[in-house]
């Protein structure tokens, strides 16, 4: 039993001393893991315990360790530990400007971890030949050499011992160079759209090397991110005369430096014009050319007019915007407008032309018969309807100025391109209409065809964007039927020459047509009559069928009023007339009617505009 309780007790003054140690919380594992020393701000010999061994016999002339009695309470350390490794193996690092690669300026911060250090000596030699010794101190101010480049600092620590560490070093680059800036342009002036202009900043130095980025039109956003290019191509898409270009270059260490120049980008004037038919002489058409414009002279503008296609100019030079030209009755033509600014810079304009009201044609107010008792339900009763007079677009809208109206959109209302998509869908395949280069376009060969693909909401957005609306139905229906209740537009009869419908045999059989297509002349071999409607519009029984303003309900005309009925307040459809290149002929009908959500579209569907007349 003595036994026993001589070894517990032994065991209590163990425990003892353990709790003394870890109360005095000293860092017993730090040779273990020696890269505790470079954490620990406390390099007292404390912090140099040795976690394993305890001897109170032995001396050593650099450290000592007082004897530890169990069981004393008041534990007073004054000498110093016994070490487990020399100091020369104790961990040493020297840091330059906090661990950064560049300085710009000679005079930089060290920064020294060295354990039990009492000296040390600083130098830019590797011997340390031009160091000198000075107490031991956690950080020093230093001056680098004054040549740029890259830079070493050496030094060594000397301990109480009077050991010495080994050399070590940091290296950092002083860069006090400032970088240079400077670029050439050739050609230094070109034409928007097509000339491409080099920019070389080849010229541009830094010993270290440099980042560059470009502003091209001086708005002081940078158009492209940094780069160690030297040589860019940039083509500007519009022209204004003078842009002022700016480089800016960056070195490694973060200075930079701009250089900019001017050159200077014309733009080909942008001819446009509309044209209005005289009511009183309908034959008379005035166009007008003030809508044309040029970046840099505005509307100051010369003007020379083709008005048959024929690749002679009918007039020479002028600076008036209007001329008048008359025309033979129902004479549909293109006509092309070429401006040319002070540069001497041209570009042209074709149109197709008719002799109607801004490509319109005009329906005098009167009655008329709607709707059909011989065919499908929705087209019935027969009806007697007045209708205002109005002015309706004599061809379908083509491709051409559907993408016209699409640029001049998003030119207009900048932050409202995302509508785009809800007017028409672009990624059909049957779709002729793409965004490309940052611009609307036409697939060639189809800028005169209906457009197709758009949706109601399209339709309408295009006729309230040109100061039109659509037609209602009753409107629609009267401009390709007339007061004598026939059955097609241009008649009772029905053929492959008078219309584009499904095999009709046309030589765009089963797509569309040219707008117009059926107006009695030969097109390569292939003869058509002409095939316009009471009033003189074409395609309203073929070709696409067309979007009008009226929500469609299957028996609207039971209850239609009898004046300018415009169809139901709400519905979920709007209705669509006409004929088309996907249907029979027994589709042409002046009478047929159709409908489709107003958010979807097809590509056998496209509209046309009408205009309320002018009193």
């Amino acid at each position: 039993m003595k036994k026993i309780a001589g070894m517990l007790a032994a065991m209590e003054s163990l425990i003892f001393i353990l709790m003394v140690l870890l109360s005095l919380d000293l860092p017993i594992s730090c040779y273990s893991k020696p890269q505790q020393l470079v954490e620990n701000s406390s390099y007292g010999r404390l912090g140099l315990l040795r976690s394993s061994i305890w001897n109170s016999t032995r001396q050593d002339t650099s450290r000592r360790i007082l004897p530890v009695t169990p069981g004393d309470s008041s534990l007073n350390l004054t000498g110093s530990l016994p070490a487990s490794i020399p100091f020369s193996q104790l961990p040493i690092s020297l840091i330059i400007n906090e661990g950064q690669p560049y300085t710009r300026s000679s005079s930089v911060q060290l920064q020294f971890v060295a354990p039990e250090a009492v000296a040390m000596r600083i130098g830019n030699q590797p011997d340390l030949s031009d160091g000198q010794w000075e107490p031991f101190r956690h950080t020093k101010q230093w001056n680098l050499r004054a040549d740029s480049g890259e830079q070493s600092v050496f030094c060594q620590f000397r301990y109480p011992d009077s050991s010495f560490s080994s050399i070590i070093s940091a290296t950092i680059v002083l860069n006090n160079i400032a970088p240079i800036a400077s670029f050439k342009v050739t050609p230094d002036s070109g034409i928007a759209g097509e000339t491409w202009f080099t920019f070389d900043a080849s010229d541009s130095e830094h010993p270290l090397g440099l980042m560059l980025r470009w502003d091209w039109d001086g708005d002081g956003q940078f158009d492209t991110d940094w780069s160690s290019q030297r040589v860019q191509q940039q083509q500007y898409r519009f022209g204004g005369g003078k842009k002022q270009v700016r480089l800016e270059v960056q070195d490694p260490s973060g200075w930079t430096a701009t250089a900019t120049t001017t050159i200077t980008v014309y733009s080909r004037p942008f001819p446009e014009f509309s044209y209005s038919q005289d009511v009183q002489n309908p034959l008379r058409i005035t166009f007008n050319a003030s809508g044309s414009g040029d970046y840099e002279d505005g509307n100051r503008l010369q003007f020379r007019w083709d008005f048959n296609s024929d690749s002679t100019w009918d007039t020479g030079w002028s600076w008036e915007q209007t001329i008048i030209r008359e025309f033979q009755p129902f004479e549909t033509m293109y006509v092309t407008l070429e401006a040319k600014d002070s540069q001497g810079l041209t570009n042209r304009y074709v149109a197709l032309v008719t002799n109607g009201f801004d490509d319109m044609v005009f329906v005098p107010a009167g009655e008329f018969f709607m709707g059909s008792d011989s065919f499908d339900i929705d087209e019935r009763p027969v009806h007697q309807v007045f209708v205002s007079d109005f002015w309706i677009d004599r061809f379908p809208v083509t491709n051409q100025k559907y993408a016209r109206f699409l640029n001049d959109y998003v030119q207009r209302y900048v932050d409202r391109s995302a509508d785009i998509p809800r007017f028409i869908d672009l990624n059909a395949s049957e779709s002729k209409i793409r965004y490309q280069a940052g611009e609307y376009v036409v697939e060639p060969n189809y800028e005169d065809h209906p457009v197709i693909h758009v949706t109601w909401y399209g339709a309408e957005a295009y006729c309230h964007f040109y100061d039109k609306r659509l037609p209602t139905e009753a409107e629609w229906e009267k401009a390709a039927r007339g007061p004598d209740q026939r059955c097609f537009p241009w008649g009772n009869d029905i053929d492959g020459s008078r219309a584009n419908y499904w095999d009709s045999g046309d030589p765009y059989d089963n797509e569309t047509t040219p707008v117009g297509f059926y107006n009695g002349r030969n097109h390569n071999g292939f003869h058509t009559q002409d095939s316009p409607g009471f009033y003189g519009t074409y395609d309203m029984g073929s070709n696409v069928k067309e979007w009008v303003a009226d929500w469609y309900l299957r028996n609207y005309y039971a209850q239609s009023p009898f004046k300018d009925p415009s169809g139901p307040s709400s519905g979920n459809r709007k209705a669509v007339r006409g004929g088309g290149f996907l249907f029979h002929a027994n589709a042409a009908r002046v009478t047929s009617r159709y409908s489709l959500p107003s958010d979807r579209s097809s590509s056998f569907i496209g509209f046309r505009c009408a205009r309320s007349a002018t009193k």
